[in-house]
């Protein structure tokens, strides 16, 4: 061991001499091993450290030092380290030249500088007494605010913390893709700056549907802001020709902060036509998605009146906003009309009102309509119900033609005709469900002031699953109602039911069966009414039900079939109500249900089967794909019950025999048919028919629905054909027309022009029907809307 320590001693000692009489004391070295190989050239290894004059110092395992020509060149795990300009070169090999003080790498090399950026490169020359860092060979740089730097033949200024190169590429961190002809970055400042500049040109690496592209002439970007002299911008994917719309400035700035592209000097251009011209402008980038500013206007023109709609969007904060939507009309009359949202984490909050006045600035007192909307919701603390909520409703207008008459739209606005107000509490638990509210209906087609309002509080229903050792399922539900209107017609109602639905069981030969009963008991107290007695009434009923099927399966070789009898028996020995004019229809959908009346008051009475039987064509390949099916019901009762609906026909001994049928045999027709047949088959009382017709870019869809006898009175038949020219052009067509009248109620003709950053349409409406104070009407007009921003501008268009 004293042997080993004694000879590195000494072999330390000899570089050290070697290097104070050969370098002049600027340059020492140190390393385990020293082989002299001739008088100019000497080879060290492992451990190998030199230092400069200037403190910097290079680490390694291997030395060759050429002391004629005063070049020193190092390999393996070679680290240059300069404390004095925090500068941390790593490559395979660095040669120093201490006559020149000029470091240069071969192979793969990296720069760490002050944790500002990661240079990644080959081949690269540090002049030590310029204070230059050069190559050129292709280099990477990555900086700390995300940036990607690829160049050639560049310079790096230590001394000014600048870069300059020529042919750049930047890709930031959103993945936007600079190409710039001269790059300058002061890394000091964090500042870029650039001349003639196309951004994500050809970017191939962005996942975003829509990628900004921009051409400059000049780019400076810092502090999170890129302006752009010069520029022009678009959404649009690169194609042949000129963008289908450009946004061209003597100035874009983008602000990634406020994440908002500004315009100084704007014109904006379809298909390189200047169409509309902003001194300044501004929207924000593809990635917002909500913003203060203005949103797209809309103008109409109208023979009686025309407008100009300027909405602006205010984003009060995360989880509000606030939409002011003023309507400037040509006689001065104008509606301010906003909608103001709020949502917490347990609440959501919508309030819309308007007002119009016959001055402008709204000076006159008495002219004034309005009209105010408000929902509300709020979730509650998990208590007693798992889930539970409290929703408002507040609707209220001055006028009553108000709405109609000056088409006031919101989402909150679910209807011109009737107002609702509302307070109601839900809630849920596993076994139990509760609701309680209390309701305001006005109806604005109505002229008498009293017969206007119907008020419903309380309104209630509670539904409880009840545990037993019953093989099914017991439920108790409780509904309940205190309704006043028409001014003096008054209605309490309480009902318990209580059900019962067993299991499904499956005898030896494949039927599978179960029952359900029902026990009703239904409690009124009424005046003035045409629907109950007038008078205090309590009535019990009972309903038990037998439900019965089999079905049964046929494989064959290229489709199976499923054919599925179905039998049901129901018995109720008390009789019902007298519901007979009842709005109340039984189709197939709901023909064998135990409650097929829909009803709250009363059991069918008496008894009744009901046969029906379903088949189901199925393809092979995908039994999951119903290729053909038809399903038919009807149901016998002993003797006729004049107390049932008219309208369902189970008045009658033999009901109507209701039908499904539906052909989805392949893409180019799909048939869907309901019907209601009366008991001998001799007439048609509904028929509803759909049918889709598709081939290629032609898809032509009718409905046709009619009803007689008693089932109704409506028919009419409409249709909608869409024709795609192009993957870019369609046309779209809808009309329906009222076979009772023989009228036509409208008709709709809508070209469509639509591209990945661009959807332009030309629609023609007219409508033929009266709707109180609305007069038929004929429209056409134009409108674009820019994508992503999914604004439309709605251009002059006419009607009359």
């Amino acid at each position: 061991m004293i042997n080993k320590i004694f000879k590195n001693l000494i072999n330390s000692l000899i570089f050290i001499f070697l290097s104070t009489a050969s370098f002049s004391q600027e340059i020492t070295f140190e390393a385990e091993n020293i082989e002299t190989l001739d008088e100019n050239i000497v080879s060290a290894k492992n451990n190998v450290i030199i230092t400069d004059s200037e403190g910097g110092k290079i680490f390694g395992n291997n030395l060759l030092i050429d002391k004629n020509k005063k070049i020193f060149t190092i390999s393996n795990d070679v680290i240059y380290k300069d404390s004095k300009n925090l500068l941390t070169i790593r490559a395979d090999e660095i040669n120093f030249n201490e006559i020149s003080n000029i470091i240069t790498t071969s192979g793969l090399t990296t720069i760490e500088y002050n944790d500002k950026y990661l240079l990644e490169g080959k081949n690269i020359t540090f002049d030590k007494n310029k204070n230059n860092i050069f190559s050129s060979d292709m280099t990477l740089i990555k900086d700390k605010l995300g940036n990607l730097i690829s160049f050639k033949e560049y310079n790096i200024s230590l001394e000014n913390q600048l870069i300059t190169t020529n042919q750049a590429k930047l890709t930031d961190k959103e993945l936007n893709i600079y190409q710039i002809d001269k790059l300058y970055y002061d890394y000091d400042r964090e500042m870029i700056v650039g001349k003639d500049i196309e951004v994500n040109i050809d970017n191939k690496i962005s996942s975003k549907k829509y990628l900004p592209r921009i051409k400059s002439k000049s780019l400076v970007i810092n502090d999170g802001i890129s302006k752009l002299k010069k520029g022009v911008y678009t959404n649009c994917k690169k194609r042949e020709g000129c963008p289908p719309w450009i946004i061209q400035a003597d100035e874009v700035s983008h602000d990634k902060k406020k994440k908002q592209i500004s315009y100084k000097n704007a014109f904006l251009k379809l298909y390189d036509v200047p169409v509309l011209y902003f001194p300044k402008f501004f929207h924000p980038d593809p990635t917002v998605k909500r913003q203060s500013g203005f949103l797209t206007p809309t103008l109409r023109t109208h023979n009686k009146s025309s407008y100009l709609r300027t909405p602006y969007f205010f984003a009060i904060s995360e989880n509000s906003d606030f939409t002011l939507s003023p309507r400037f009309y040509e006689n001065n009359k104008n509606i301010y009309q906003g909608e103001y949202r709020y949502i917490t984490k347990n609440s959501k909050h919508i309030l819309d009102a308007s007002i119009i006045n016959d001055s402008p600035f709204l000076l006159k007192s008495d002219s004034s309509k309005t009209h105010l909307f408000l929902n509300s919701s709020f979730e509650l603390d998990k208590n007693f119900f798992e889930n539970s909520k409290i929703d408002i409703k507040l609707e209220n207008v001055s006028n009553d033609a108000y709405l109609k008459s000056n088409d006031i739209t919101s989402p909150i606005i679910n209807s011109q005709n009737t107002l609702k107000s509302s307070l109601n509490f839900e809630g849920t638990r596993e076994d139990l469900e509760f609701s309680i509210s209390a309701e305001v209906y006005d109806n604005l087609n109505k002229e008498k002031s009293s017969d206007k309002y119907e008020y419903i509080f309380p309104s209630f229903n509670i539904s409880k699953n009840l545990q037993s050792n019953l093989d099914g399922t017991l439920t108790f539900n409780n509904i309940g109602f205190n309704k006043l209107y028409d001014t003096n017609v008054s209605e309490k109602i309480l009902v318990n039911n209580l059900s019962y639905e067993s299991i499904d069981f499956i005898n030896s030969i494949g039927l599978v069966n179960n029952y359900e009963m029902i026990l009703k008991n239904f409690n009124s107290d009424s005046n003035n009414s045409s629907n109950y007695k007038n008078k205090r009434e309590s009535d019990l009923q009972g309903l038990l039900q037998f439900n019965s099927k089999l079905p049964l399966r046929k494989i064959g070789k290229n489709f199976d079939s499923l054919l599925t009898p179905i039998f049901v028996a129901k018995f109720n020995p008390s009789s019902n109500r007298n519901i007979k004019n009842s709005d109340r229809i039984v189709d197939y959908s709901n023909i064998f249900s135990s409650n097929r009346l829909s009803s709250n008051e009363t059991l069918e009475g008496g008894g009744s089967i009901t046969i029906g039987n379903e088949f189901k064509l199925l393809k092979k390949s995908n039994l999951d794909n119903e290729i053909f099916s038809l399903n038919l019901a009807t149901s016998f009762r002993n003797e006729e019950n004049s107390d049932l609906p008219i309208k369902s026909s189970l008045n009658q001994k033999t009901s109507n025999i209701v039908g499904q049928m539906s052909y989805k045999g392949s893409d180019l027709l799909q048939l869907d048919y309901d019907f209601f047949a009366d008991n001998n088959l001799g007439k048609f009382n509904y028929h509803k028919l759909k049918s889709t017709f598709k081939i290629n870019n032609f898809v032509s869809s009718f409905e046709f629905i009619e009803e007689n006898n008693n089932i109704g009175q409506e028919h009419f038949v409409s249709n909608e054909t869409s024709y795609n020219l192009n993957k870019d052009n369609s046309l779209l067509f809808r009309t329906r027309k009222n076979k009772k009248t023989n009228l036509t109620e409208y008709y709709d003709l809508i070209y469509q022009y639509k591209i990945d950053c661009l959807v332009a349409g030309i629609e023609y409406k007219k409508n033929y029907y009266n709707s109180g104070g609305l007069r038929p009407d004929e429209s056409i007009f134009f409108s674009i809307t820019f994508m992503p921003f999914e604004n439309k501008v709605n251009l002059p268009g006419l009607e009359k």
